[in-house]
């Protein structure tokens, strides 16, 4: 049973005959019908204007069924990957020995590889978010980060087969909404049926547009549209 729903503009046309007291009774019929009773109406009037309402509610829960379907879809293939835990009670490898040791001051310390220094270059891309860098080595910066990586497994794991180029464009959305929002894009990616992450990024783009940065907004404009 869905804990809320919407009522759309457009019944004000459809209930401009209804008295105060009418429309009261036609939005106890609303508030039965979405509990997933049947309203028993006696006025004319009302039952005229509830089946307006009524076709437009069957909608959106459609709507609302099909979009727990895929939700469930998309959970049922992992979310996201589960952080690993670290042992209390690691093994150290000592290289000179080839042996594993409990004790971790009897494994020498390596002397640290000198980090090669690089350029950064400005990262041009035709999709709407701005910033990033990338190095010599053509690795953009934000790819290495856990969210960056667990969004990438997100987008294996639903058969969004991800590019170089939208890789790189994934570690800039990552930076600039997050994994959460990322991964509601994704899902309302699959609920279309897309077969690229393309259709992602175009969604990520409508939401940036209409100023949709977090899980809470994105959540808010869904429930406006009908989709729980």
């Amino acid at each position: 049973m869905k804990e809320s729903f919407v009522v759309r503009n457009e019944i004000e046309k459809q209930t401009a005959m209804l008295s105060d007291a009418q429309m009261g009774q036609l939005f106890r019929a609303m508030l039965q019908f979405n509990r997933g009773a049947e309203p028993a109406l006696s006025d004319p009037l009302v039952s005229l204007a509830f089946s307006f309402v009524r076709d437009s509610m069957e909608r959106d829960r459609a709507k609302y069924e099909a979009t727990c379907e895929k939700r469930k879809a998309a959970g049922a293939k992992g979310g996201r990957p589960k952080k690993q835990k670290v042992s209390a009670e690691t093994d150290f490898f000592n290289p000179e020995s080839k042996r594993f040791s409990e004790n971790p001051d009897s494994v020498p310390v390596p002397e640290p590889e000198p980090v090669p220094e690089s350029v950064p270059v400005p990262v041009t891309q035709s999709m709407g978010v701005s910033g990033g860098t990338q190095t010599e080595t053509g690795t953009p910066d934000g790819e290495n980060t856990r969210d960056f990586q667990d969004c990438v497994a997100y987008f294996d794991k639903c058969g969004l087969s991800l590019s170089r180029g939208n890789r790189r464009i994934l570690a800039r959305w990552v930076r600039e909404v997050g994994f959460d929002v990322v991964v509601m894009a994704v899902d309302r990616s699959m609920i279309h049926g897309a077969k690229t992450a393309g259709y992602a990024f175009t969604v990520l783009e409508e939401w940036r547009s209409l100023g949709l940065h977090d899980v809470e907004a994105v959540e808010n404009h869904l429930e406006g549209e009908g989709v729980a």
